[in-house]
C-alpha cells in the first residue's frame, strides 16, 4: 500500500501541469456593431406598456387579477395595453363553463 502511494506521489510531481508562457489570446466579450438609428425627438416619443395576463375558467387568481388590471388601466390609461390569453389547464372547458376561449397561439407555449 505504501509503495502505491509513493508511486502516485512521484507520478504526480513528475507529470504535473506545465507553466505556460505568453503571449496569451485575449478574450473579449465586446462585439463591434455598425448600425444607424434614426434620431428621436424625445418630446414626441410615446411609450406603451404591454401587459400579458394568462387566464382560465378555473383560475383562482383571475378575479383579483382582473381587479388589479382595472386599477392599472385607471392609472396608466391608454399607455397600458392589456392582452388576456386564455390558455393552460385552467382554461379547459367544463360542464359548468362549456365555452372554449383557447387559441392555438395561446396554447402553443404552455
Amino acid at each position: 500500500m505504501k509503495k502505491t502511494i509513493i508511486i502516485i506521489l512521484i507520478c504526480t510531481l513528475l507529470f504535473s501541469c506545465d507553466k505556460i508562457d505568453g503571449p496569451f489570446a485575449e478574450i473579449s466579450n465586446e462585439l463591434e456593431v455598425t448600425a444607424e438609428f434614426p434620431s428621436l425627438d424625445l418630446s414626441t416619443v410615446y411609450r406603451k406598456i404591454l401587459f400579458e395576463e394568462y387566464t382560465g375558467h378555473l383560475c383562482t387568481n383571475c378575479p383579483t387579477g382582473h381587479q388589479k388590471l382595472e386599477e392599472l388601466i385607471e392609472i396608466y390609461g391608454d399607455t397600458l395595453i392589456p392582452i388576456c390569453i386564455h390558455a393552460g389547464d385552467f382554461a379547459k372547458p367544463t360542464n359548468e363553463l362549456p365555452e372554449d376561449f383557447r387559441t392555438n397561439a395561446g396554447t402553443q407555449f404552455k
